[in-house]
Parts: C-alpha cells; sequence; structure tokens
C-alpha cells in the first residue's frame, strides 16, 4: 500500500481554496516544509504509533464566534470524527475538552455518528464512548486543570482542532481581529503541560489564529488579514503562538481531521472505520439543533465556514474513494 500517494491525495484535497481565501496554500506549504511526508500522513503515523487498546487520547475544540461568541460548526464535527477514529479505528478512549457552552453541541455531533456519551468514571464501561468536559476559561484555573488532567488520565496523545489560540500578548482572537478571551477555554496551557510531558500534541487549524499555528506563526503574520495588527487594544495580531509537534493545515479545520481519519483508516486497511458523507451531513445538523452556528453567516444553518453541508459530505466521500481504491489495489 502506497500511503505516500493517499496522504498527498488526502493533503491536496482538504486544502482546495473553496472560499476563495487565498491564504490555505501558504500556510500548508510552510507546515509542510516542517514534515518527512504529507500533514495527514504525519499525523495519522504519530497516533497510530502512540494509540494502543484502551489507551486515552485527549481532543479539544472550542472557536466562540464574535459577537455572539456561539460555537461554530467548524471543530465539533471534526473533533467527533477524531473520536470515532480513536475509538472504532484505534480502539483508544477519546476524551474531549472544550468551553462549557458547548458542550451540548459536542455531545449532539459525537452521538450523531456513533459514539455513546458517558460520565467520565463510567467511559470504559461502555463500548464506543467518549466523555465530554468542561475545560476553565480562567488562566489560574486552567493552569491547575492541566496537570490534574494530565496526572489522572494519562493521556497517549492530544488533538486540538480549530481551537483558539493565544498570540504572543496572551489574547485570543476572531479571524477579524475582536477579542475573544472571555469566552475561550485556556487550552494552551494543557498543550504547554503536555509538551512538557513528552506527550504528543497535533493541532489543526486554517486560519492561523488556532492553537498549533505558533509552528508557523511567521507565515500566518505575512499573509493573513489582522495577523499583525488587530482590531483590540492589545494591538498585537490574531496569530497563535501556541506550538504542537505536528501541524495539520486544511481549507476548513474539520477537513484537516477528516484527512487524518483516512490515513489512520488506510493504514488499519479498514474502510469501515471512516465516516460517511450521510453521516456527515447529519452530524452537521445535529450541531446546528444543539446551538452551532455557521461562522461565516453567523446564523444557524449547516454549513461550515460557509460551505453548504453537501459540499463538506463529498469531501468524505472523495476522501473515501482515495482510500477506497487503494485498499483494493493492495488487497
Amino acid at each position: 500500500m502506497d500511503l505516500q500517494l493517499i496522504g498527498d491525495g488526502a493533503d491536496r484535497l482538504v486544502t482546495v481554496d473553496i472560499g476563495t481565501r487565498g491564504f490555505v496554500r501558504h500556510l500548508y506549504d510552510a507546515a509542510r516544509k516542517l514534515t518527512q511526508q504529507p500533514l495527514c500522513l504525519e499525523a495519522a503515523t504519530k497516533l497510530v504509533d502512540a494509540v494502543r487498546a484502551d489507551d486515552v487520547v485527549m481532543i479539544t475544540t472550542g472557536f466562540p464566534i464574535f459577537p455572539s461568541l456561539k460555537q461554530e460548526t467548524d471543530g465539533p464535527v471534526g473533533t467527533s470524527v477524531l473520536a470515532r477514529i480513536v475509538s472504532y479505528g484505534l480502539g483508544a478512549l477519546p476524551i474531549v475538552l472544550t468551553e462549557e457552552k458547548a458542550i451540548p453541541i459536542v455531545k449532539a455531533s459525537c452521538n450523531s455518528i456513533g459514539l455513546n456519551i458517558s460520565d467520565v468514571g463510567e467511559v470504559r464501561k461502555e463500548a464506543h464512548s467518549t466523555a465530554i468536559l468542561a475545560f476553565p476559561i480562567d488562566e489560574g484555573q486552567a493552569l491547575d486543570e492541566s496537570k490534574e488532567l494530565l496526572d489522572e488520565f494519562n493521556p497517549v496523545a492530544l488533538l486540538a482542532i480549530e481551537k483558539a489560540g493565544r498570540n504572543g500578548m496572551g489574547v485570543y482572537h476572531s479571524a477579524y481581529g475582536s477579542d475573544i478571551s472571555s469566552a475561550v477555554a485556556k487550552i494552551d496551557l494543557l498543550v504547554e503541560e503536555a509538551e512538557t510531558r513528552k506527550i504528543p500534541t497535533i493541532g489543526i487549524g486554517d486560519v492561523g489564529n488556532e492553537v498549533g499555528m505558533g509552528n508557523i506563526v511567521e507565515k500566518v503574520r505575512s499573509h493573513i488579514p489582522f495577523a499583525l495588527e488587530c482590531k483590540c487594544p492589545c494591538q498585537g495580531g490574531t496569530s497563535s503562538t501556541t506550538k504542537v509537534d505536528i501541524l495539520t493545515v486544511a481549507s476548513v479545520s474539520n477537513w484537516g481531521a477528516y484527512a487524518i481519519e483516512a490515513c489512520v483508516s488506510a493504514m488499519l486497511g479498514n474502510l469501515d472505520t471512516m465516516h460517511t458523507g450521510e453521516m456527515e451531513k447529519r452530524c452537521i445538523r445535529a450541531c446546528v439543533a444543539a446551538g452551532a452556528i455557521d461562522a461565516m453567516n453567523k446564523t444557524a444553518i449547516p454549513r461550515v465556514d460557509g460551505i453548504s453541508e453537501e459540499i463538506n459530505a463529498d469531501i468524505v466521500e472523495i476522501l473515501r474513494a482515495i482510500v477506497a481504491s487503494e485498499l483494493s489495489r493492495d488487497s
């Protein structure tokens, strides 16, 4: 099996600039220079190498949209897909961390594609379960919680998808430069604590203000509006300075998760561990029904970054076709 071909195809697909924003290839190319193989394959390889049955994998998301500060659809859907492949593919235990207000949305997303929602103490007792926990917005509490969570669960990997990351002055921003710090869980502190413990960290982003984009901060500042100078008093720009071991860049952060899922499924030789286009649409609708909004339109419609549920489902099905083609050739 040629995993390189799968990774290349997946990376190319999920970086098609459907939203015509004009910067995804710049960010992708910068991140690609930091790895030996396609970004999604690098992340998938790290997961498959690190994770064994019954291990804990932590996944975090959460990006409140200014000015309502409601959770967007990009992030929770990708989180549920990552949690699903961790459970159905790797036999491990996904634990999701997000803002308290986003918990109903993430729960609905995970539940819609076949994951049971359990209390954290019960997650090992029920097949294909995930626990979804609130992470603190207060920085002091977040620092304490980071150490306690890692002590308690000893995760073998930490993934952050479409998770707001702080700039060099400790401020969190919308893509258009507004300060959203008051509504953001301070996951950066968890990522940094994980790094000190040598726990592998993976970040997925699309605009440069997400956890992980610190890996390519100079490229973000060169190509993203407001990355150098934001609209808030800090004037520090929107670019996140939080780094991870592996950064995956996509046109839509959710798509980066799907590309990783595709590579893991290929490595396992099992297409059934991937979600389907129909599941994708169901998941987006579940997010919206639970209170999520489309970030572009800022309304409760089944879109992700302004892109219809049909196109999102098509992306999933094309990824499935890429994996299926290679698996059939290998059989």
